[in-house]
């Protein structure tokens, strides 16, 4: 009897049915152990399709809750890492090792009032999970205007571990809020010196470079710098495109903006960006139609209804480019752009 040689494809079926065994027969414990050393590599994605292999074993893993709602938080779903992380609370995991990151996940969120409603009075045993944990709940005070309890919050980061980084960065904001910036930067320097990986600190470098010293090449340097540490960081991504779209370097930005499409293509801001770009392009029917993408999803979001004004201005639509602008100024009556463009309206 003769046997057809096995095609390629058949030969193909057969060895991804054995890695399906072999992945299926692995113990929740070997793909959490994998899932970490996804994380360590900042590869989240691989760590997620790992622990929800061991979830699929036992949906009841308190690690692998942790876990799971770690890797989202870093992957940029705080909606989807916020669930996680409760239901490792839930399941009895420790709250020194949840608490930090579930902080996180509602900060990310803009859900400052309720990280402080549920948890103001916790204290954590651990030195390093107290001073991540309070920086975030100096991060949330300070969101509220309440600066007197964020710099309290601060104080007591430091004092769990003296020099965190996450807590000197809100001292920086702080100092940057009475219009202290020599004494900001300066800190930010010795930040840097310390913590030369901190994504956060080159950002916000870059931020004070730009906006109180308006210093456009340093300012993109810095963000190139976060970049470099982090390639899929989309505020970084974000705050290199407008710059450049302040400086009307079109095609810079244009090319910019295409890395930023590339680690979250439908994210408002995203959208907000290709909206504002078009604009500059006078590519006004696209500008429109990205726009409207930016307020399904944030309808009161002022910058987007400043655009948006902008936008049905140049298409002579003026009766909704006075609705957007008027609903810009209600919530933020200081904004002179809209105003300017409102007064262009009525003209």
């Amino acid at each position: 009897m003769k046997f057809k040689p096995s095609t390629p494809r058949v030969v193909l079926s057969a060895l991804l049915s054995a890695l399906l065994l072999i992945a299926c027969s692995d113990k929740p414990e070997v793909m959490l152990e994998s899932a970490k050393a996804y994380l360590a590599k900042n590869d989240s994605k691989a760590a997620v399709i790992q622990i929800k292999n061991a979830l699929q074993t036992n949906p009841n893993l308190p690690e692998a809750r942790f876990l799971l709602g770690q890797a989202l938080l870093e992957g940029g779903d705080a909606v989807g890492a916020e669930t996680e992380l409760r239901k490792a609370l839930e399941l009895k995991h420790p709250q020194d090792l949840v608490l930090p990151f579930l902080a996180t996940a509602l900060i990310n969120q803009a859900q400052a009032k309720k990280l402080i409603d549920e948890f103001e009075k916790t204290e954590l045993t651990l030195p390093a999970a107290q001073a991540n944990f309070k920086t975030s709940l100096a991060l949330a005070y300070g969101s509220l205007g309440k600066q007197e309890l964020s710099r309290a919050a601060v104080d007591q980061a430091l004092q769990a571990v003296p020099g965190f980084p996450a807590a000197q960065i809100v001292q920086v904001r702080h100092k940057a809020a009475q219009k202290e910036f020599d004494a900001a930067l300066a800190q930010l320097e010795q930040v840097n010196a310390a913590a030369p990986t901190n994504v956060d600190a080159w950002k916000l470098k870059g931020d004070l470079l730009l906006y109180a010293k308006k210093q456009f090449d340093p300012a993109l340097q810095a963000y190139h710098k976060a970049l470099e540490l982090k390639p899929d960081f989309l505020a970084g991504h974000a705050a290199a495109v407008t710059i450049l779209l302040q400086q009307n370097k079109v095609d810079d930005a244009t090319a910019q903006l295409a890395q930023l499409k590339k680690v979250a293509p439908a994210h408002p801001q995203t959208k907000y960006l290709e909206s504002q770009l078009a604009f500059q392009k006078k590519d006004f029917k696209a500008a429109r139609d990205l726009i409207q993408e930016v307020l399904k999803v944030a309808p009161s979001n002022v910058q987007a209804l400043q655009l948006a004004g902008a936008v049905e201005m140049q298409l002579n639509a003026l009766v909704q480019a006075e609705a957007y602008l008027s609903k810009a100024l209600q919530a933020l009556p200081d904004l002179a752009l809209a105003r300017s463009l409102l007064v262009l309206t009525y003209l």
